[in-house]
């Protein structure tokens, strides 16, 4: 069903000439009926979904208007920041979260490797940690 309502809104919301979008509307159709899927609920979801757009004409994006819309990013950390994000509920300030527990910070190494470049083997040894078997392999 997400498939079809996915299909329906890029029909509706791409600017197509009208046999374009009829051809887009028999695409959704065929697909639909060649994985046995009731016509009558593509129909259905086809009317909500023109309806609503029809009665949500779409907001400007920023080259069209100059609202003077303010952006606060702040870093999740626990419940209190939620609270006193929604200070800015009332205003014309827009909040956006981010997250200080990043992929490089996983990644990356805690210690810096003091071994020189000419001691290095490029072999490793790896050694499980629950049942103590280790592999030996080489990098090349």
């Amino acid at each position: 069903m997400a498939a079809y309502r996915h299909l329906i809104n890029r029909m509706t919301a791409l600017p197509l000439s009208l046999e374009k979008r009829k051809t887009e509307r028999m695409r959704i159709h065929d697909i639909a009926n060649n994985n046995k899927f009731p016509k009558h609920i593509i129909t259905r979801l086809q009317k909500q979904i023109q309806t609503k757009a029809q009665s949500n004409p779409k907001q400007c994006d920023k080259t069209k208007c100059n609202n003077n819309i303010k952006w606060a990013i702040f870093t999740y950390h626990s419940s209190k920041i939620t609270k006193i994000t929604n200070l800015f509920r009332q205003t014309n300030v827009h909040i956006a979260y981010k997250s200080s527990n990043t992929i490089q910070q996983r990644t990356r190494s805690r210690t810096k490797d003091t071994t020189q470049d000419k001691d290095k083997s490029g072999i490793n040894n790896l050694t499980c940690k629950t049942c103590k078997k280790s592999y030996i392999g080489q990098t090349s």
